[in-house]
């Protein structure tokens, strides 16, 4: 495939976007979803460089896992024991308002509104959404997130499922994400980098696979939008699966 230079251009900078928002992302494994709003992430962000690789993506984000000694905060009012409300049921039906057992999160949430559509949705009655305010920048996110315990879940092959649709969502993207924490290590992570859902698009089906080992803390898993426009998520759901499907772990080398 041939790029023009304008062409060549925006394709450099949704690698380095992507790339970015990845290490800030792994960058973010320790914080509660109330300092999620600092500002050494971003920095951390604009210290990639722009011509950066999906290569580069995948090498640096590995090397950003938690050093030794790191400490995992104890989060007893975020942390439920299996996944809650994702159909979006429970709450108020408000773009205004994170549904009930969801909680804002991303570099910049403050750039972005949060909420519920009941205008909107795949099936049943309603879909999670993020849109961006004016102001949002390009290396910019918000995401929505829920926290569960690992229990459940050591020794398996996870796949969470969902359902994304997007408008405008022409310089970042939009998508899932899901990361596996240890005490003292990432131990897994994906937030669709390397597949990103862009443009105005309809429904799409999106699926994250990550191995939860036995040392598996805590799983944070959710929605996010990258730069500016409207993402809407429904229909989430986890599973467990073989070996035979294929993890998405972006801490991995690729095949």
């Amino acid at each position: 495939m041939r790029y023009g230079r304008a062409g060549l251009s925006a394709a450099v900078g949704a690698v380095a976007a992507a790339a970015r928002v990845t290490i800030c992302m792994v960058l973010l494994s320790t914080a509660t979803a109330a300092t999620l709003v600092g500002q050494e992430p971003v920095k951390a962000m604009e210290r990639v460089a722009p011509d950066s690789s999906m290569r580069d993506l995948r090498d640096l984000a590995r090397a950003m896992a938690w050093r030794p000694g790191d400490q995992v905060r104890e989060m007893p009012d975020l942390v439920r024991s299996e996944p809650f409300n994702l159909q979006f049921s429970l709450g108020a039906f408000s773009k205004e308002v994170l549904p009930e057992g969801w909680s804002p999160a991303g570099a910049t949430p403050r750039a972005y509104t949060m909420g519920v559509d009941p205008e909107v949705f795949r099936t049943k009655s309603a879909s999670l959404w993020i849109g961006s305010r004016d102001d949002a920048k390009q290396i910019e996110f918000g995401a929505a997130a829920q926290f569960v315990q690992a229990d459940t879940y050591r020794g398996k092959r996870l796949r969470l499922t969902g359902y994304v649709k997007t408008q405008d969502v022409d310089e970042g993207w939009a998508g899932l994400w899901m990361r596996v924490e240890g005490r003292v290590a990432m131990l897994g992570f994906d937030n669709m980098a390397d597949r990103p859902v862009r443009g105005t698009s309809d429904w799409m089906k999106c699926m994250l696979v990550l191995d939860i080992p036995d040392d598996a803390f805590r799983i944070a898993f959710g929605a996010l939008l990258v730069g500016r426009g409207q993402a809407w998520i429904d229909d989430i759901t986890f599973e467990s699966v073989g070996d035979e499907v294929p993890s998405t772990n972006l801490l991995l080398p690729p095949p």
